[in-house]
């Protein structure tokens, strides 16, 4: 049933035309226009999605379609969120105003489609307080939703992962003589750990521990670096490194290892367990993300990758807010193409990176790295940095 209503993208349910069905890739277009739209206007909008089983017959489904076109209004959207899950766009409409709106449409539903769950998402996602409202409508008969960003967050294929995870391990097994020199180089440049890990955010706000070569000595200070990155969300300047002045807290491999980005090689095993992928925006810390505005932490909706759109278009001549929008834009637009495109783009940035920080070249942009790659005060392999 869903397969032959998204033939076309959108197929009208009633004989007037004013409403429709989108496909699931129209939908999700449309859900994350209507978050930007929140985002400028600070107006609430609310989505209801009901769980169709699909052993249920084409006519049963059809029925619903037309009794939930006859109760929402011209403004309103529908459309698949996935296999299954038919959604309701309710812009403009409150948490309270979203459970109104199904505790009056479920005793209609109910006599045309059995539903195994229905969730109601609100954004922006309402208070502790006003939560009560879903939560007394959870326990008679809906299940409520977590958060939005469940929604919007958009994985690769299961064949994509596997693959990437292939050519993660694969490059781990052909890089580890690489590996070992570099392990050598940091031993004999700086004692304590090699590898260290920090916390990031991933997709959908889940938190992970990244993998690093260390580069910076034991117990090095962060607090400069940190104000500069706050410096750098806060002011539309360029995403310059300290580091590249000269940082005294860089043990001497450190600066080739932070030049060259070997220093991130080691997240070929957050690849490796899926936290990350090859291609993917740059993984925030906790501490970035509170100063990220409402429209900015839509780069959540996908899984952080080694390098990216914006590594390879200029990284450190481009400010914050060019950052963000070209995380949003490879989040738009993404493919396999795109991401292949990327990755073979990112060795020559890299080279160019490295001629340009030894050899004053004006290359174009920096690859793979952070901007403010803070691994200082490290203990038994973790870091406090702060990028």
């Amino acid at each position: 049933m869903q397969q032959r209503l998204q033939t076309n993208g959108i197929r009208h349910l009633d004989s007037s035309g004013q409403q429709g069905v989108f496909c699931e890739k129209t939908f999700r277009f449309v859900l994350r226009r209507e978050r930007s739209r929140s985002d400028r206007t600070r107006r609430p909008f609310s989505l209801i999605v009901l769980h169709v089983p699909g052993r249920q017959r084409k006519n049963s489904h059809l029925r619903l379609l037309n009794v939930l076109a006859r109760r929402i209004r011209i403004m309103d959207v529908i459309g698949w969120v996935g296999p299954g899950s038919l959604g309701v766009l309710l812009p403009e409409t409150s948490a309270d105003d979203g459970v109104r709106f199904l505790e009056k449409t479920i005793p209609l539903i109910s006599h045309v489609e059995s539903c195994s769950d229905i969730n109601i998402y609100t954004y922006p996602e309402p208070s502790e307080s006003d939560q009560n409202p879903i939560r007394r409508l959870a326990e008679r008969s809906a299940g409520a939703g977590s958060s939005l960003s469940e929604i919007l967050a958009e994985s690769p294929s299961l064949p994509l992962r596997l693959f990437e995870r292939a050519v993660a391990g694969v490059a781990l097994l052909v890089l580890s003589p690489l590996f070992l020199i570099i392990v050598l180089s940091i031993k004999v440049s700086s004692p304590g750990p090699v590898f260290f890990r920090q916390e990031r955010v991933g997709q959908k706000g889940n938190p992970f521990y990244c993998y690093k070569f260390r580069t910076m000595r034991l117990l090095s200070k962060t607090e400069v670096h940190e104000e500069y990155f706050s410096y750098l969300i806060q002011n539309p300047v360029p995403m310059k490194k300290l580091d590249n002045s000269g940082d005294p807290r860089i043990f001497p491999a450190g600066h080739f290892l932070r030049a060259s980005s070997l220093d991130e090689l080691p997240q070929l095993f957050n690849i490796l367990k899926g936290e990350m992928r090859l291609v993917g925006p740059r993984p925030c810390t906790p501490g970035e993300l509170e100063h990220y505005l409402p429209w900015q932490r839509a780069r959540l909706d996908a899984l952080p990758g080694l390098t990216g759109l914006w590594q390879v278009s200029g990284k450190n001549k481009t400010t914050f807010d060019e950052m963000i929008r070209l995380d949003l834009r490879y989040i738009r637009d993404r493919s396999v193409v795109m991401d292949f495109g990327i990755i073979l783009k990112t060795i020559p940035v890299v080279i160019g990176l490295f001629v340009e920080q030894h050899f004053g070249a004006d290359a174009a942009a920096e690859p793979l790295g952070d901007m403010s790659n803070i691994d200082g005060g490290h203990r038994a392999g973790n870091a406090v940095e702060t990028s």
